[in-house]
């Protein structure tokens, strides 16, 4: 029997060289022994993507744990 993963809800904020900016939120599952940093990678690598850009500034991250 295999734990159910833990969910987290994050926020991250992004600002490109070009003035554009978004703010991004949601909620992953992250498997047990997953660090901060290597949810920190993902979340800002597909938001960047999302955004179109490789060239960018975080402004802000928060990630905590979903269930109050």
């Amino acid at each position: 029997m295999n734990p159910q993963a833990p969910v987290y809800h994050w926020i991250l904020t992004l600002t490109c060289p070009d003035g554009r900016y978004s703010t991004f939120n949601d909620t992953n599952a992250l498997p047990p022994g997953t660090t901060r940093h290597e949810a920190f990678n993902g979340i800002v690598k597909a938001c960047a993507a999302s955004m179109g850009t490789a060239r960018y500034n975080v402004l802000f991250f928060s990630i905590e744990p979903e269930q109050l």
